[in-house]
């Protein structure tokens, strides 16, 4: 149904904004210092290295191995689907091309699905370039992301062999401006990064949903509670991600949904220029 489709898409919205925002891999800028850092500086060599990051992102591409579970009121698997895409260069920006579902290769109407799907995507994006969906929204490590946390160092931790900080965050207030999904849900989330001291690159980002959301007015469904965790690792000069789990439970009508996603990273080529 038309409520069901809304549903999924916000779902898929929010995983891919929290997870395309934090994953791209990219070279970090060694930012080393001898003195203590206050917070504040923290947080400011953070924003510089995660843009820098962006600016040469998307150079390489990569496979994603999902595995999403609907699960009951329990937490008990109900239906379990598996999936495998290649992130592509699609257009000056990313698609995730299925190639596999449910451990077999697409085939037949799956296959020609994909295809359309694609085509799909590739005709929107030419349609709507320079365009900026304003009513998505960013969940990108910048001032404005920074603006809306109050953030306290909590201590250090080792990562992959690698020193970072431990940072909390959480709303400054109760009424921050709310001007995209993005901004709702931003609004309602608290969490911890771990940010490498030598790159100073969020090496772990952990994001909590501390009130329910409403989607679409909260009449075709609200979003009650979130856990989403990704995990990056630094190959040579490069970081890549390792990987991003996700829980999810709320509304969509008179029904609920509590679903479990876990994506594992591998297969890093570098495009060809």
């Amino acid at each position: 149904t038309r409520e069901e489709t809304l549903t999924k898409r916000d779902k898929q919205f929010l995983f891919i904004l929290l997870a395309w925002s934090l994953y791209f891999p990219g070279t970090a800028l060694a930012q080393t210092s001898s003195k203590e850092l206050s917070i504040n500086e923290i947080i400011s060599r953070t924003v510089a290295a995660e843009k820098a990051r962006k600016k040469i992102s998307g150079r390489y591409t990569y496979l994603q191995h999902m595995t999403k579970e609907e699960l009951d009121e329990d937490d008990n698997p109900k239906e379990t689907e598996k999936t495998v895409t290649r992130a592509v260069p699609r257009e000056g920006t990313q698609y995730n091309r299925l190639i596999k579902k449910n451990n077999k290769p697409l085939a037949g109407d799956d296959l020609e699905d994909e295809k359309e799907k694609e085509r799909e995507f590739i005709e929107d994006l030419r349609k709507n370039k320079g365009k900026k969906k304003k009513e998505e929204g960013s969940f990108e490590f910048d001032e404005k992301f920074v603006a809306k946390y109050n953030f306290t160092l909590k201590g250090e931790q080792t990562l992959d062999s690698r020193p970072s900080y431990v940072v909390d965050y959480k709303p400054k207030s109760d009424d921050l401006k709310e001007e995209d999904m993005a901004d709702r849900f931003m609004n309602k989330t608290k969490g911890t990064h771990w940010i490498d001291k030598e790159d100073f690159i969020i090496a772990k980002a952990n994001t909590k949903l501390i009130e329910p959301v409403k989607v679409f007015g909260g009449i075709a469904a609200s979003i009650k509670s979130m856990n989403f965790t990704i995990v990056m690792k630094k190959t040579g000069s490069e970081w890549f991600p390792s990987s991003v789990n996700q829980k999810i439970s709320g509304r969509k009508l008179v029904s609920s949904f509590n679903t479990k996603v876990d994506v594992k990273f591998d297969s890093f080529e570098k495009k060809s220029d």
